[in-house]
């Protein structure tokens, strides 16, 4: 081991630059804590978007949500939000920046697909560069650890992330960093350059429990790196990249959350709990992921028992009820056991998770048994409301969305939509039709988003090529040209969504709101607006 360092303690890091106001922490570091934890190893997680925004006492809490149930409006959504957003903006604006509750920090002119983008922009001061020079950095100089791991999740990050990597290593930081996360993975190779590897020393490729533990032993006993597993790592003859080796069910571990401000979240909070890896479909042709996972997409289901003990423990240790599944989509067979498990041990909770349009959604005994055991919103992908057009998404799921919904009502458990609009071959009248359906039926529906079709990096689309930048060598997503004729351009996509959503916001504003969604599964119940049927014209204004 290198001199000098106080402890061997590894620093596990959520960079700032995420959106705010989810009620509870990304998993990803309490799994990695734990693993580290398991094998003797002193970690300590920190959620620096979380830190960040407390720093500037920016926070819509439990208060500010419970005022809302008294006077349920667009106003009372309006006022919490906005409070903290024109904050945001004001602290950014000493940045020529933008600060945005749900699209995070940009400086203007910034491209967070870009490289060099990335490079040049994290050279300036920031609205986090006050918190990183105040608080997180002096904590690591007392603490002196031997590794710092950034988990880096979506674009928004990566410009924190390499100005947090720069200030550090000003300071005179010689400790390893690494990097790894969603991000990291699917941008991949192109993250091999000379100037990322002058601030950084490897990268850890799709799950990360198995191969942190193994970098740390290595580097605390000067032993090699070549046979750490998803390892990318710089050397004297370069930069190396190590085979890999993909996680399995019995390695899974618990979510070890103790470290993080529990109870401080936006909103009503929660804990995150995994019952399965990766989505045990995976062949949507849009969705790419399941790709971060690896394993193509899916890793296997982790014990009905485990997750039970997760919910039992953290449940008593935090005082906190409420639980988000972050599974893909959550398994008929886990969910089965585990609320048998829930009920017979008289454990009340609440709970919500992803779901798809699958049939055993129609059994009725199934969708007591789960309501009942507190499962109270999913969140599923419509996309478009069934046609023949639908099949080319390759969704394979069920034909039926309105039964489905009145079951789901049925039974108590709120549903969110998400609707995909300007897919190659499918246009303006299957986007129509989608949202016609949805405020027909908006009785049975809690919250719902409109997303526009985007090439996404490791996708396949059947007839639509890429059109990759060579500027914008770290982007995720792509622009295209397709082979369908009459398929709408990206622009044009773009213009139908917003006007589509200009439609939701006369109607049915909950649907769309922030505010809301951090009420929503666990809070009040969204007062229900008669849908004035002539507002869809809108569209064809």
């Amino acid at each position: 081991m290198e001199k000098g360092y106080k402890n061997n303690i590894v620093y596990l890091i959520n960079p700032p630059g995420w959106i705010l106001n989810p009620g509870g922490p990304y998993i990803a570091l309490p799994l990695l804590k734990s693993a580290l934890c398991n094998q003797g190893i002193d970690a300590k997680a920190i959620d620096t978007n979380l830190n960040s925004a407390t720093f500037y006492n920016l926070k819509i809490d439990q208060s500010n949500l419970e005022s809302i149930e008294n006077d349920f409006s667009l106003a009372s959504l309006n006022k919490p939000y906005f409070r903290e957003q024109n904050k945001m903006q004001e602290l950014a604006a000493g940045f020529n920046a933008s600060w945005d509750i749900q699209l995070g920090y940009n400086p203007f002119g910034y491209d967070f697909g870009s490289s060099e983008s990335i490079k040049e922009f994290s050279k300036q001061e920031s609205v986090y560069t006050s918190y990183f020079k105040t608080q997180l950095i002096p904590s690591i100089q007392r603490n002196n650890p031997l590794l710092i791991g950034i988990s880096v999740i979506v674009p928004q990050q990566l410009l924190a992330t390499f100005e947090f990597c720069r200030l550090l290593r000003k300071e005179g930081y010689v400790g390893k960093i690494i990097l790894g996360g969603n991000m990291v993975t699917r941008i991949g190779n192109n993250f091999n350059l000379p100037w990322v590897f002058e601030l950084i020393d490897a990268l850890i490729l799709f799950q990360g429990e198995n191969s942190i533990p193994n970098y740390f032993k290595c580097i605390q006993n000067n032993l090699s790196l070549g046979n750490v597993p998803n390892l990318v790592w710089k050397s004297k003859d370069g930069i190396n990249t190590n085979g890999i080796e993909h996680i399995k069910p019995n390695e899974f571990s618990r979510p070890d959350f103790s470290d993080l401000n529990i109870g401080e979240y936006w909103g009503n909070n929660y804990l995150t709990l995994l019952g399965s890896r990766g989505c045990y479909y995976g062949k949507c042709s849009f969705c790419a992921i399941p790709y971060a996972y690896g394993n193509n997409g899916f890793l296997g289901h982790d014990k009905p028992s485990n997750v039970f003990e997760d919910i039992v423990f953290n449940k008593e240790k935090y005082g906190i009820n409420n639980f988000k599944f972050t599974d893909e989509a959550l398994h008929p067979t886990i969910l089965k056991k585990l609320s048998e498990e829930l009920i017979s041990h008289d454990i009340a909770c609440n709970f919500e998770g992803y779901a798809r349009f699958d049939n055993f959604w129609k059994n009725e005994q199934f969708l007591q048994l789960v309501s009942k055991a507190g499962l109270r919103k999913v969140y599923l992908g419509l996309e478009l409301i069934q046609s023949g057009k639908r099949n080319l998404l390759n969704k394979s799921d069920s034909n039926d969305a309105l039964e489905m919904l009145k079951r789901f009502n049925d039974a108590g458990i709120k549903v969110h939509l998400f609707t995909l609009f300007g897919y190659p071959g499918t246009g303006v009248d299957e986007a129509v039709n989608t949202i016609q359906f949805a405020l027909k039926h908006q009785t049975l529906i809690d919250t719902l988003d409109v997303f526009p079709f985007y090439y996404a990096k490791h996708t396949k689309v059947p007839f639509v090529n890429p059109i990759i930048d060579k500027n914008k060598d770290w982007a995720i997503e792509y622009d295209y040209e397709t082979e369908i004729e009459g398929a709408l351009k990206k622009d044009e996509v773009s213009i139908l969504c917003e006007k589509l959503e200009d439609v939701i916001w006369d109607e049915r504003p909950e649907w769309l709101h922030p505010t809301y969604r951090m009420i929503s599964p666990f809070g009040i119940n969204a007062k229900k607006n008669h849908t004035k049927q002539s507002a869809i014209e809108k569209i064809y204004a």
